[in-house]
């Protein structure tokens, strides 16, 4: 053997595994844990997430301790305690001109912070430090620094899933370092890859190494199945001191024992040249693969083995030694959470408003779409969708502004869009526009009264959060501001109330959000059906500015406490028939099972399109 990473420590449970660890770290020998444990735990990995609270909060002191003394500025312990006196002049010049960096690089990086996404600011932090170049040079530094790396990559993939700032990551890697305590280490680049591998028999398979450590070979091969009831396939629920129970534990006990044979064979098939049997005299739990190896070692050539001896001392059973002593530790209230620059998207609120169990299952939990989208074949391009003809009649509404030009637009649109038009198609969506050029609507877009602003983009502060959208068209003008949104839910005229009613959150804030722009009072906000060319307003007690962003304010608050505990905070409404995570929610399916839902869900048979359901 040449390299460490000819050899793979092979671990059935990961119980004992950073007993390995230590033991490899007092010997010096490079390794890494594949095995899914430990890399939030990690130092490299705690130093930055110490930054990170840093930033967000100044006053966390164990924070900028916690910097200072690692690797970002290598204070001594000495030093730190000089600077918590206040006496600066009993640190080396070194510790002293790291202070001041530190102060600079802290009001830069908490200036950045403020208007630069997360993993921006982690790289220029990486830069402004050198801290990936301080941590190579470590024990184990390679492994350290491809760590940094997964960190960095990780920021990214929250930053594509909407989590922009600092303390909104800050928060998500709070709760995987808690709830996800198996997150493997980084994979070394092959380059730089000469450690000792760790990692479970499962991983290990269809894999091949020079020399294979079977660790914990005296450890119990089966798990006797225990409690008063037991499961198995064949009975069903079985209760303690019935037939049943027995016949199914020594059944679950025949299979265990057929999985520890099959996983053995698997492990030490693992092994190219060499293979290691690692157990401790003294206790044992039988059976177990040790047990199987001495009744079979007496018929092996004694050539092929040799039985190497430890330096450990053999496992004793301990008297029982009364009841542990326990500590009494003080119990505190938890601290109010801190919200600062938390984003959130019209679209996000108004969902939660609608259904606070669709929003965690879909903002938090990140679960796919499962509605109709659509009808006919995907690949029939004779065939439009519901949302596609939406939005070729929402791209034609928002640009025209001379009838001439209607045609020229549908075919644009509709290419965009992908999709190739036959003549009644083209007729068809031309007649669902016409209303909308012959209304007193857009007679007032063509005169251009007032201030005219096209898909108005906006990002508003309330409180601790930034909410942000897109506004179809703002009509602004003396008295006061004038919004509409169109939509092109294919509807009667006769629903226009009952749909509408859907948008009011929607409605509302974005009439907060452009009296905040322009410091101009909301004169109305609607939205603009255009298939029944029917304009919904909102009530006028619904564009109090103020009003509104206390609801905002509360209503954040609430998805981030609740966030913070779980889906119990998230309770379903009664929308189940329309929701496009209806397949995922139980409350939903309790409804279909009741009949709520209806005889069907498809979109091409619903009246209201997906765009009312959930934007």
């Amino acid at each position: 053997m040449d390299k460490f990473e000819d050899i793979s420590i092979l671990f059935r449970a990961m119980t004992s595994v950073h007993i390995y660890e230590r033991a490899l770290k007092q010997a010096g020998v490079p390794y890494v844990n594949l095995s899914g444990r430990g890399f939030y735990s990690k130092q490299e990995i705690q130093d930055l997430l110490h930054y990170f609270r840093w930033l967000e909060d100044a006053g966390d002191e164990v924070a900028r301790l916690a910097v200072l003394r690692s690797p970002f500025y290598l204070l001594s312990d000495e030093g730190l305690y000089w600077l918590r006196q206040g006496r600066l002049d009993k640190l080396s010049k070194e510790e002293q001109a790291a202070v001041v960096k530190a102060q600079e690089d802290y009001a830069e990086l908490e200036r950045l912070a403020r208007h630069k996404p997360a993993p921006v600011v982690i790289t220029e932090l990486l830069r402004r430090t050198s801290y990936v170049e301080k941590t190579w040079q470590l024990p184990f530094g390679p492994q350290k620094v491809a760590n940094i790396e997964k960190l960095l990559e990780q920021s990214w993939d929250l930053f594509a899933r909407d989590l922009y700032s600092v303390p909104e990551q800050v928060r998500y890697l709070r709760l995987m370092a808690r709830e996800a305590p198996k997150e493997g280490e980084a994979q070394l680049d092959a380059e730089h890859a000469d450690v000792v591998v760790l990692r479970t028999i499962h991983n290990a398979k269809g894999l091949e190494f020079p020399v294979v450590f079977l660790a914990d070979t005296n450890a119990g091969a089966v798990r006797s199945p225990k409690g008063q009831v037991l499961y198995h396939p064949e009975f069903g629920l079985t209760y303690r001191d019935t037939e049943h129970y027995k016949l199914a534990k020594e059944l679950a006990r025949e299979e265990e024992m057929s999985e520890a044979k099959r996983l053995l064979y698997v492990a030490v098939t693992r092994a190219q040249e060499e293979v290691y049997w690692c157990a401790r005299a003294g206790k044992e739990i039988k059976p177990n693969w040790w047990g199987w190896l001495k009744g079979l070692v007496d018929s092996v050539d004694q050539e092929l083995y040799q039985v190497v001896p430890g330096d450990l001392p053999p496992l004793e059973e301990q008297p029982p030694q009364g009841e542990p002593a326990r500590l009494e530790l003080p119990r505190f209230l938890p601290l109010q959470p801190q919200y600062d620059q938390v984003p959130f998207s019209v679209t996000e609120l108004m969902n939660y408003d609608r259904c606070p169990r669709y929003y965690y299952l879909r903002h938090i939990l990140g679960l796919p779409e499962r509605g109709g989208g659509g009808f006919g074949d995907p690949g029939d391009s004779s065939r439009i969708s519901a949302t596609q003809r939406g939005s070729i009649v929402h791209r034609v509404v928002e640009q025209i502004m001379d009838p001439a030009h209607l045609r020229g637009l549908v075919e644009h649109a509709a290419a965009v869009e992908g999709v190739e038009l036959d003549a009644r198609q083209q007729a068809q969506l031309e007649e669902i526009i016409q209303p909308y050029l012959n209304s007193e609507f857009f007679a007032r877009v063509q005169q251009g009264a007032g201030s005219l602003y096209r898909e108005r983009s906006f990002v508003v502060p309330a409180g601790g959060f930034l909410i942000n959208g897109l506004v179809d068209q703002v009509f602004v003008g003396d008295r006061g501001i004038e919004i509409v949104d169109f939509k092109t839910n294919w509807i009667r005229p006769d629903q226009v109330a009952e749909v509408g009613a859907a948008y009011r959150v929607q409605l509302r804030l974005y009439a907060w959000a452009m009296a905040r722009e322009f410091g101009l009072p909301v004169l109305s906000s609607q939205a603009y059906f255009l298939i029944p060319n029917r304009l919904y307003s909102l009530d006028a007690e619904l564009l109090q500015v103020d009003k509104a962003e206390e609801w905002i304010i509360q209503t954040c608050q609430r998805i981030v406490h609740g966030a913070e505990i779980g889906v119990e905070e998230f309770p379903p409404s009664a929308h189940c028939a329309q929701c496009s995570q209806n397949s995922y929610c139980e409350n939903a399916l309790r409804a279909a099972k009741d009949g709520a839902f209806g005889e069907t869900t498809d979109i091409d048979e619903d009246p209201l399109e997906e765009e009312y359901l959930w934007i």
